[in-house]
Parts: C-alpha cells; structure tokens; sequence
C-alpha cells in the first residue's frame, strides 16, 4: 500500500499489484506530458522513492506497451493476482500463470495460445489489436 501511495504522489495510477510486483501507468493529462527521457526520469526517480521510504531495493523490469491482466476465476469481475501477458516496448513478450505457461497444456493449445499473443505482440495499445481482431479469428 505505501509503494501504491508513493507511486500516486508521483502521478501514476496504479493498474495492477501483487505482493511483489506493482504495475503503474502515466497519469494522462497535461501536467505529466513528458518527453521520452523525461519520462524515464520520473520512474528512475519514483523507484528511488520507493526504496527510500520502503527500505527494500526494488528492479524496473521496463515498459509495457500493453499488459492484459486475465480475470480471477473465483471473482470474475476482479484481475488475477498472477496470470497476465504483456508487450514491452522493446517488443519483448512476457506471460506469467497462463495456459502456454502450464505443463499440463495440450501442444496445440500452446501452439495457438503463443501464434495469438506474437501476432498481437506488433499492435502498440487494445485498439488496434481490436482492428486486428478478423486476423486473430482466422488464425
């Protein structure tokens, strides 16, 4: 909660968190309309504020393009603590908890659970994968 708070003193909403991990997103107004380098300014400086007032060293594993947070199976209308999938802006794919991840999966499923994601993993944000969505049904 005070790396939540410390966060938001510094102009970030934040989206996601689990007990180790925290996912934030630049507020979007005019106030924090920053430059690239600007902007890696305000997370090297929030992560610095953080282990300061928190006393414990944290790592900036980077930005993320788009994230999607797959929901709880128990509350559907809340996002798991622990399956999600993720673009950075290197484009780098990250997937955490889902089916593909599972050793338990069916190869196939694996198969078309990861050819879905490194189409989508070209998209910059949810709308243009959704202009994508009758290249997605085909597939």
């Amino acid at each position: 909660m005070k790396t939540s708070k410390i966060a938001e003193k510094h102009g970030f909403d934040v989206i996601h968190g689990i007990v180790d991990s925290i996912w934030i997103r630049e507020v979007d107004n005019m106030e924090y309309s920053l430059s690239t380098a600007d902007s890696a300014y305000r997370y090297i400086n929030l992560k610095r504020d953080i282990e300061e007032q928190t006393g414990f060293p944290i790592s900036f594993e980077g930005i993320y393009k788009w994230i999607v947070f797959d929901s709880s199976k128990i509350n559907p209308d809340l996002p798991a603590l622990n399956r999600y999938f993720g673009v950075f802006e290197d484009g780098a794919i990250k997937m955490r908890g889902i089916e593909t991840r599972r050793h338990d999966t069916p190869e196939l499923f694996v198969y078309f659970q990861e050819a879905l994601i490194k189409i989508m993993s070209a998209y910059n944000n949810i709308h243009e994968i959704t202009k994508c969505l009758p290249i997605l049904e085909c597939i």
